[in-house]
């Protein structure tokens, strides 16, 4: 009996802090509301668009998605630098710096005016030989005939018409009331003033980067491959045409 009295009590004695109450812990109190860091929220901003890479203001090509029907550019196109011409386009005056009809990678490097040392002047048609030179303004009263890789080394003012052979060359100004051509890989420092027509072949150069120059004409053809430096204007309009296999070879009357 003594025993189980013993054993009665060692359990109720085991099993006493189980049933007491245990004590609560002192929890920190909450900050008051005016006592609480106040952080701004990040400003929620969309997202923006990507830039657009925009051309340079002196460049330009043209033309600008014509249709072929519809290419055709009236007044005055004029910008400070390079100007790029794609063929079939007609046009009335162009200005830039630098104008480029089609691929002018073969073209040569533009030639610039030489002061004159003398005057020439001839009595009707008038030609220079094949690489022969003329140093000094060249006024000629009728037709003037530049064979090829000629030079004039001045001005030249004629009465009637110019025709210039592949790779001839004028460092100076043209002034001719007839007509006008400028043979493949020729190359003239202008100004150019054409009282008729005027022909401008492949890979020509008309004027120098650093002196631009002034092309003036009643109407103009140009094909593709020439190089132009300053101001294109033709009172009944210029015609930039794609690189034919022949070209037309009639003199200039």
């Amino acid at each position: 009996m003594t025993a189980l009295l013993v054993l009665a009590v060692c359990l109720l004695l085991m099993a006493l802090p189980r049933l007491l109450p245990r004590p609560a812990l002192a929890l920190p109190e909450p900050p008051a509301l005016h006592e609480m860091p106040v952080r701004p929220l990040p400003e929620v901003t969309a997202a923006s668009e990507p830039q657009r890479a925009m051309p340079p203001d002196n460049l330009l090509s043209l033309p600008l998605g014509l249709h072929p029907a519809d290419r055709q550019v009236h007044g005055a196109v004029e910008i400070s630098g390079l100007l790029r011409v794609r063929p079939p386009l007609r046009f009335w005056s162009l200005s830039a710096n630098e104008i480029r009809f089609g691929d002018c990678s073969r073209a040569p490097l533009g030639v610039a005016a030489v002061s004159s040392a003398g005057r020439h002047v001839e009595e009707g048609e008038y030609r220079v030989a094949a690489g022969d030179c003329v140093n000094g303004d060249l006024q000629v009263h009728g037709d003037l005939y530049l064979g090829r890789y000629s030079t004039v080394r001045g001005s030249v003012q004629v009465e009637g018409g110019v025709w210039m052979d592949e790779g001839a060359e004028v460092a100076g100004a043209i002034i001719a009331r007839g007509s006008v051509r400028v043979g493949r890989r020729s190359r003239v420092a202008g100004p150019l003033m054409v009282g008729r027509n005027l022909s401008l072949a492949r890979e020509c150069v008309i004027g120098a980067p650093q002196v631009p120059t002034r092309i003036s004409a009643s109407s103009l053809r140009i094909i593709e491959g020439c190089r132009v430096h300053g101001q294109i204007s033709a009172e009944g309009g210029a015609q930039v045409k794609p690189l034919a296999r022949i070209e037309d070879l009639v003199e200039p009357l």
